[in-house]
């Protein structure tokens, strides 16, 4: 008599007998097979696809996090740069600010006037006008001052005595 042994493994084995080697049967259990619906895969895609897609956002966030510093990091550069260079603009604009002080001294002017252009403090003298007076037209006497400036251009001193008279 042949004893039959189940393994677990869905194969039958025959104990035909003792100390030979178990004959395997030809029969296999067959698998059970089901259809997998078309929404478990979609629900497996997505499932997948929501991790990946989030990751992705929080990557691009980052990166744009990090362009922005960079650009913010290069604006403050310029920044600086452009303050260093109004900074050292002030200090020129100062100091040719005091040259123009000590350059338009009216000392300093009448000094410049005597020695380099030949002109000569005025005595009393009447001023007569260039192209504003009218022929034979009269300018009133000035009083000298005790600092002397250099006449405007167009304006000449009158000699003595030639009683304010237009000259040329």
């Amino acid at each position: 008599m042949m004893a039959k042994s189940n393994l677990g493994l869905g194969l039958m084995f025959e104990n035909s007998q003792v100390g030979r080697e178990p004959v395997r049967e030809t029969r296999y259990k067959r698998p059970q097979l089901e259809v997998v619906e078309r929404q478990r895969r979609l629900d497996a895609i997505r499932s997948r696809l929501v991790p990946f897609l989030i990751g992705s956002v929080v990557l691009i966030a980052l990166f744009v996090a990090v362009l922005a510093r960079a650009e913010m990091a290069a604006m403050q550069l310029k920044l600086q740069n452009v303050q260093a260079e109004v900074a050292k603009a002030s200090d020129v604009q100062q100091s040719l600010l005091v040259s123009v002080g000590q350059l338009s001294s009216p000392n300093r002017v009448v000094r410049y006037a005597e020695k380099n252009l030949g002109l000569v403090p005025p005595s009393q003298s009447t001023l007569v006008g260039g192209s504003s007076l009218s022929s034979g037209q009269r300018v009133t006497k000035i009083p000298v001052a005790h600092q002397q400036v250099p006449l405007p251009a167009g304006y000449q001193v009158a000699p003595p005595g030639s009683g304010g008279k237009k000259i040329g």
